[in-house]
């Protein structure tokens, strides 16, 4: 069993807020993107919230098995910080949801690419270039989201089951594509 005591409110929280920056990015999606051909400066919008999403949900993730409350908006840094558990839970979501070749390396270099997105992007005036990914940014969101769900609503079960679970229940979800 987890030995997580930090405030039940706050967790709680994290996770509301997180699906909704989720939720926000998808129908962002939906709305503009699918379908679309000009996405000039219009995923700012779109990739700000996905990464902010992801970034409470590589938070909760990382509450979940440390007992402590992470800190900090670097994604990668977030990242080699949760148990492999996580990350191969996260890295099979992506594989099977997606149908991408997505293994643990290939993941943890796009996310060091992309791990300081939410402030580049947020400012994104101040600069020329961006270097986005949103088809990714918007799949790693997808698969952390569904990993801190997970965690979440089963907290009260013995963290070497969750795993195991978790990647049984993850054969079960339909097939999604974020196609750009």
């Amino acid at each position: 069993m987890s030995n997580l005591v930090i405030d039940e409110n706050k967790v709680g929280s994290m996770i509301i807020d997180m699906n909704i920056f989720k939720d926000i990015s998808i129908d962002t999606y939906e709305k503009y993107f699918k379908n679309c051909d000009d996405y000039s400066m219009k995923y700012v919008p779109m990739i700000v919230n996905a990464v902010f999403s992801t970034e409470i949900g590589l938070k909760y993730i990382q509450n979940f098995e440390n007992d402590s409350y992470a800190k900090g908006h670097l994604l990668y840094e977030h990242w080699k910080k949760l148990s492999d558990n996580s990350k191969n839970c996260i890295v099979n979501y992506m594989r099977t949801i997606f149908n991408e070749a997505y293994d643990i390396k290939i993941v943890s270099d796009k996310i060091s690419d992309a791990s300081n997105l939410f402030q580049e992007l947020r400012y994104f005036y101040e600069k020329s270039n961006h270097c986005v990914e949103p088809k990714f940014i918007l799949e790693f969101m997808s698969a952390v989201a569904y990993l801190a769900n997970y965690l979440y609503k089963h907290r009260d079960r013995g963290i070497p089951f969750l795993y195991v679970d978790c990647l049984e229940e993850i054969k079960g979800e339909e097939k999604y594509s974020f196609d750009f």
